[in-house]
């Protein structure tokens, strides 16, 4: 992802006995113009089966079957500090929340110079104008 790049940031968190989030790839929910984006998910609690672990398909960037079999996906443990990267086409959902704790996540995404993306912005930060070498180049 050679060049400048963009980064974009957010957090969320997720309730005590929240809901789980389907199956999704980030390219196919924010849509860009090139698969060049990696998102970064910073946390900032424990994460285990328990309080809603990040499930990732390990190896789905390369095709594109819409969701694996409980068997493929892979539960992140993780503790506050740990950062995971993934691909934007790498799928991937949140679990399900079973504790009485809060579990927070920043959430910052890194594009190459040459990706736009072509949804609107939900995410903290994301009006600020986009610059390239110095330029303002777009306004979301």
């Amino acid at each position: 992802m050679g060049g400048r790049s963009r980064r974009r940031s957010g957090r969320r968190c997720r309730r005590p006995c929240s809901s789980e989030e389907g199956w999704h790839r980030d390219l196919e929910t924010d849509q860009h113009t090139l698969p060049e984006l990696v998102t970064a998910l910073i946390y900032l609690d424990d994460m285990d089966a328990e309080s809603g672990a990040t499930l990732v398909w390990p190896g789905s960037h390369h095709h594109r079957e819409p969701k694996p079999s409980d068997a493929e996906s892979v539960p992140v443990r993780a503790r506050p500090g740990s950062v995971l990267f993934l691909h934007c086409l790498t799928a991937h959902r949140a679990s399900t929340n079973m504790t009485d704790r809060h579990r927070s996540i920043l959430i910052h995404e890194y594009k190459s110079a040459r990706t736009v993306e072509l949804t609107p912005n939900d995410a903290a930060f994301g009006d600020l104008p986009l610059r390239r070498k110095g330029r303002t180049v777009s306004t979301l």
